[in-house]
């Protein structure tokens, strides 16, 4: 955007009423609109289209692929198989170079898979470089699972360590690459992990993203989506289901009829919505801290959410609407800014469309999230790895480094402008990060 703004055919104004969706609901998407971004004038091509300007300047939009195929009838051992080959066909692909190519490693299920077939196709070739960033004193550092994972190949690891003074010192520098609000500080590490790729003569990287998306990831596909499905649909299953989640996560699951009472009413910003106007912006702090010129957008700015059908529709919307494409961007840019390329063998199209076609039984299986990937991996994997129970999801110490002396005024200041340009009225806890990044925003926009 910024070569759009530095030739002067669109000035870059922040559109008020996507800042009010971020500040409230903590996203930078919307399926109501995911061709827009924060600024005015300036919107983005959605996943699977072209685009064709013609000499009049008119504009034409025309998706070009979509990943419905019919369902599969693939048995489970069948399947995993194929999600195996499918997987190792795409690695086979994208390590074709002529410049060194490396991999993300954060030792999670998915950068560990690629490690793994990347050595299984290079046998003792040579040594493929890993690339990790590990945090010191911190509960959810991953580095004993890295290491499980570095301890089966050869590998040449990297390490970064990343710590309060990186964001403090690098966050402006990022924000000028991404141009627009990220959702944590993980973002940062991800810039840092590429630094190091390229400070080691890493030119390409493989990395991850996707089957989170895809294959249900995320644990709340499981408990929000998946056991609503099944308590409308078969309620033996459902509690069978259940209690499998509980006993594998350790996590606490409401009751069929708690989730049915649930899903029977709309999220409090909604119900805020049906109120006096007059009374609802107070009813919801983060409502409320906001300036009062900034509250009618509650009524004219649609929720950015979208419930769908079934679990598998929510799948599709997460990988192709409302997720995945935000962090594709967000990896993009912060490769870029490094001369590096990332390549992501997940979403080769053949394994997309193979993916998409199983039953959720596949995905979502026994309290198991990705159980086809599990299934599929299991025999090239650390059980450790493979069979592992919790989602970090490269999860820096964010809480402990805004905390910190440098960022504590790095958000006093960015308070201070929010207030200043009518956004802020009282700060709430607990949305440092968004203010941050909405100072970020404007600070960016006065550049040119």
């Amino acid at each position: 955007m910024k070569a759009l703004f530095a030739s002067g055919l669109v000035r870059p104004e922040v559109r008020r009423d996507k800042l009010f969706q971020y500040l409230v609901y903590d996203t930078v998407q919307s399926v109501q609109a995911p061709e827009a971004t924060f600024f005015k004038d300036v919107f983005q091509l959605r996943p699977a289209h072209y685009l064709i300007v013609s000499r009049e300047g008119q504009l034409r939009e025309t998706r070009y692929w979509s990943v419905d195929r019919e369902p599969c009838q693939d048995n489970l051992g069948t399947a995993a198989e194929k999600v195996q080959d499918l997987l190792k066909q795409s690695i086979s692909r994208r390590l074709r170079s002529d410049v060194p190519v490396g991999s993300s490693l954060s030792g999670g299920l998915d950068s560990s898979a690629i490690v793994m077939l990347i050595d299984a196709l290079k046998g003792k070739e040579q040594a493929q470089r890993t690339f990790s960033a590990r945090f010191a004193n911190f509960a959810k550092d991953e580095g004993a699972y890295m290491q499980a994972v570095i301890d089966r190949c050869r590998v040449e690891p990297h390490f970064t360590w990343p710590d309060e003074g990186v964001l403090a010192n690098q966050i402006d520098r990022i924000f000028w690459h991404q141009e627009e609000p990220f959702g944590s500080a993980s973002i940062v590490v991800q810039d840092q992990v590429m630094a190091l790729a390229r400070e080691n003569g890493t030119i390409v990287l493989l990395d991850g993203q996707g089957p989170d998306e895809m294959l249900g990831g995320y644990h709340f596909f499981y408990f929000k989506y998946y056991l609503k499905d099944l308590y409308r649909s078969n309620r033996a299953k459902f509690e069978t289901e259940r209690q499998a989640f509980q006993e594998i996560t350790g996590l606490k699951v409401k009751t069929g009829f708690e989730l049915a009472f649930r899903a029977a009413f709309p999220g409090l910003v909604n119900r805020v919505k049906g109120l006096p106007k007059k009374v609802a912006p107070y009813l919801y702090p983060k409502i409320s801290g906001l300036h009062p010129s900034m509250w009618p957008y509650l009524y004219t700015t649609p929720d950015p959410f979208v419930q769908r059908d079934s679990v598998s529709e929510q799948l599709k919307l997460a990988t192709f609407d409302m997720g995945l494409p935000a962090l594709l961007r967000f990896a993009d840019r912060n490769s870029m800014a490094h001369s590096v390329e990332v390549r992501l063998p997940y979403l080769s199209h053949e394994l997309a469309e193979y993916l998409f076609s199983l039953p959720i039984e596949m995905k979502l299986f026994q309290g198991w999230t990705k159980y086809i990937l599990r299934k599929a991996m299991a025999p090239l994997l650390p059980d450790m790895i493979a069979w592992r129970r919790d989602k970090i999801g490269y999860e820096p110490p964010q809480q402990r480094w805004l905390e910190s002396e440098p960022m504590k005024e790095k958000v006093q200041q960015a308070i201070a402008l929010l207030q200043k340009e009518n956004i802020l009225r009282k700060p709430v806890k607990g949305l440092e990060w968004r203010y941050l990044m909405a100072e970020k925003l404007l600070g960016f926009a006065k550049k040119f």
